[in-house]
C-alpha cells in the first residue's frame, strides 16, 4: 500500500504549485531531486500513514493537494546531500467520511542526519517543539470535559485561525513573529472539545495562552471501522 500510495504521492508533487516556486524564488534543483527522491518520500508517506490512522483510527484513505513550505533556506553538499534547513510537506488525506490535513516537518540536525518529524493534523502553524509545549495547556483547559485521567485522549485536529495583531518587536527572528490563534480538536473517554490556543512571540521563544471561557463542547465521534 506504501509503493502505491509513494506513485500518487509523486504524481501530486510534480503537479504541484508549490513546488514551483518559493516567496517569488525558483526552488534549488537539488532541493527538488531530493523531496523527490524514493526514500524520503517513501519515509514522509510512512509517518503520515501512521499519523492518520493513529488519530483518525482509520485504515482507509487517500492522499490529495500535496504542498510544500520550506521553514530556514535548505544548503546542499556536492553529491546533493541536505546540509542545512527545514522544511514542512503536507497533504490532504481523506477517509471514512472524514479529511485531515497531515505534516511532517523535516530538519537537517548539526550531524547532517534529517530527522522527520509527524505533527498533529490540521492547519496548526504551531513547530513540532511548540505543539508539543501546548499539549499541557489544552488538556487542563479541556479537563471540564474530558477527564484529565482519560487514557485515550487524542488531538484529532488543529485549526490556524488567523493572526491577533502586528509583528511583535521582540520576537526572536524565525517563521511567525505576528500573534495568532489557533483551534485544537480533543477527543477522548466519549467527550470532545475544542480549545482556543493564543499565541505570543517574544524575545524568549512564544508565550502559550488559553482561556476556560473559549473551550466548548462538541459530540465525540464515532470511531470508523
Amino acid at each position: 500500500m506504501i509503493r502505491r500510495l509513494a506513485l500518487i504521492f509523486l504524481a501530486a508533487f510534480l503537479a504541484c504549485p508549490a513546488l514551483a516556486a518559493n516567496d517569488g524564488q525558483g526552488l534549488p534543483p537539488q532541493f527538488i531531486n531530493y523531496v523527490k527522491s524514493s526514500d524520503h518520500h517513501d519515509a514522509v508517506l510512512a509517518r503520515m500513514k501512521a499519523q492518520w490512522e493513529r488519530t483518525i483510527r482509520c485504515s482507509n484513505f487517500t492522499f490529495e493537494d500535496y504542498q510544500l513550505m520550506i521553514v530556514s533556506p535548505p544548503e546542499f553538499d556536492g553529491e546533493g546531500r541536505p546540509i542545512k534547513g527545514a522544511w514542512r510537506e503536507f497533504a490532504k488525506v481523506n477517509g471514512c467520511g472524514t479529511s485531515r490535513q497531515m505534516n511532517v516537518h523535516m530538519v537537517v540536525l548539526p550531524d547532517q542526519d534529517i530527522r522527520r518529524i509527524a505533527t498533529l493534523p490540521g492547519t496548526a502553524r504551531a513547530d513540532a517543539q511548540l505543539q508539543r509545549d501546548t499539549l499541557m495547556y489544552v488538556v487542563v483547559a479541556s479537563s471540564a470535559i474530558i477527564p484529565k485521567d482519560c487514557k485515550d485522549t487524542q488531538i484529532t485536529n488543529t485549526e490556524f485561525l488567523g493572526f491577533d495583531g502586528a509583528p511583535m518587536p521582540d520576537a526572536r527572528p524565525g517563521m511567525e513573529a505576528r500573534p495568532w490563534a489557533e483551534d485544537w480538536t480533543l477527543i477522548g473517554c466519549n467527550n470532545g472539545a475544542v480549545v482556543k490556543v493564543h499565541y505570543i512571540p517574544d524575545a524568549t521563544g512564544t508565550t502559550i495562552n488559553t482561556k476556560g471561557n473559549e473551550t466548548r463542547r462538541i459530540p465525540a465521534p464515532i470511531t470508523p471501522n
